[in-house]
């Protein structure tokens, strides 16, 4: 019979073995883990199970505590199964915002990858959170502007309101109806028709007066009620819309649309693209990959996942002459004259 000593030294060497062999595996992979446990310290917003989120809602989190040494970057993963896509990757912000309104009343999962240097890595929980309840809509207040509000785009509190008399107005929607405007962009007297927003970017176009051209307008827009004029396009036409994409503005008038790069806001490029021209394209919606362009006739989808290059999916014609077109639930909804 063994003696206590001898068994002890055995399942000792034992433990070591095994100890020995899951370290060895871990080198195998192609991520090595920090061998730091994960502490609960990452504090995820919105929280996990939460309920009653906004559709529009922005990712947030705390990771650092889990870094050992340098610069961060992460990986952000989204979707409405357990096991989300990535939707981000190689990020330094401690936060995301997807490009597009989630679905309401939808359950989505989350998660980050946070990595470090020398190929360090490690992987958050999956967390989830189910969106708001779609309400039903009506007035609470009315806001006046000075002129026709032909365009309006809103923003951390704040509506950008395109004026075809009195140029931007600028209100603050926490203040009450009389003092909601807080600012006002003309500084060539007269109107604007189109805007849009992208990161701390305002777009507006000006049409000349007496002609069918004018000139797209590019603000700064980091203090929300004191824009700042950075750079100016002339276009030649006339802008039923615009809309923005990463890096990317499309600017859209009776004949086709025009796709401008402003990763160098200082030097707008204009952008060679093989969207066929056709009578009256609005930008409407971006949805994943696909975008859509709605016309007098219907709607088109394109593929633009290696956008610019842009692949067309499928028509969608109507049976009558169309004004506008809004997407929700799966589904296409045109307003249109007869």
């Amino acid at each position: 019979m063994l003696k206590m000593k001898e068994v002890l030294k055995r399942v000792f060497s034992v433990s070591i073995l095994v100890s020995v062999l899951f370290l060895s595996g871990c080198d195998l992979r192609s991520t090595k883990y920090i061998d730091t446990p994960y502490q609960g310290s990452i504090s995820p917003y919105p929280d996990d199970n939460s309920t009653n989120s906004s559709v529009r809602q922005t990712l947030t989190w705390d990771f650092n505590s889990l870094s050992r040494s340098g610069s961060v970057t992460y990986d952000v993963y989204l979707g409405k199964d357990n096991d989300p896509p990535l939707v981000s990757n190689n990020q330094s912000e401690i936060y995301f915002q997807p490009q597009d309104m989630l679905d309401y009343e939808t359950n989505y999962y989350w998660k980050i990858m946070v990595h470090g240097s020398g190929n360090e890595a490690v992987e958050s929980p999956v967390w989830s959170f189910k969106t708001e309840t779609l309400k039903n809509i009506r007035p609470l207040l009315t806001y006046d502007t000075p002129g026709n509000a032909c365009d309006l785009y809103v923003d951390r509190g704040i509506a950008y309101v395109a004026d075809d008399r009195a140029g931007l107005q600028i209100m603050d929607l926490t203040l009450s109806c009389d003092e909601a405007i807080v600012g006002n962009y003309n500084p060539g007297g007269s109107g604007v028709s189109s805007l849009t927003v992208s990161w701390d970017y305002l777009f507006l176009w000006w049409e000349s007066s007496g002609v069918d051209s004018g000139f797209i307008e590019v603000l700064d827009i980091s203090d929300p009620i004191n824009p700042i004029l950075i750079d100016t396009v002339d276009f030649v036409g006339y802008v039923e819309n615009l809309f923005a994409y990463n890096q990317y503005l499309f600017a859209s008038d009776f004949n086709t649309t025009y796709i401008y790069d402003f990763s160098d806001i200082n030097n707008i490029v204009e952008l060679p693209n093989n969207l066929p021209v056709s009578r009256g394209n609005f930008i409407q919606e971006l949805i994943g990959n696909v975008m859509y362009i709605g016309d007098f006739y219907g709607c088109t989808a394109y593929d633009i996942t290696n956008f610019p290059n842009i692949q067309f999916i499928e028509d969608y014609p109507f049976g009558y002459e169309m004004h506008n077109y809004s997407f929700a639930y799966g589904y296409i909804y045109g307003s249109c004259y007869y």
